[in-house]
């Protein structure tokens, strides 16, 4: 029932607005202003879907390579470089979990 309250109370916020709008003559700049907004948040999600796949490209670039590299790697290298990767991704994660304590607090 709160969801169908507020609902009401929404869109009679939003008449008010309205019928303020209207009676100072603003609907034509608040409809334009509304377009261009709209049409800025839609060049922004063009923008970070274009960020998004430059990245995703990136990193299968970054792996393809590192698996190239470590092809050429002889076993003691392999294993130090495994060892050094688990020991980056472990220190990496305890601020991380750290940080989810700190917030449940």
């Amino acid at each position: 029932f709160e969801s169908e309250e507020e609902l009401e109370k929404t869109r009679k916020e939003l008449n008010k607005r309205d019928e303020f709008l209207e009676s100072m003559g603003l609907w034509e700049v608040y409809e334009r202003f509304q377009l261009k907004l709209s049409d800025t948040v839609e060049l922004i999600k063009e923008s970070l879907q274009t960020i998004k796949e430059t990245y995703d490209r990136l990193i299968n670039k970054n792996r393809q390579q590192e698996i190239l590299s470590r092809r050429s790697m002889s076993l003691s290298e392999r294993i130090s470089y495994s060892k050094n990767r688990v020991e980056n991704q472990q220190r990496t994660q305890r601020p991380r979990n750290r940080s989810r304590d700190d917030l449940s607090r």
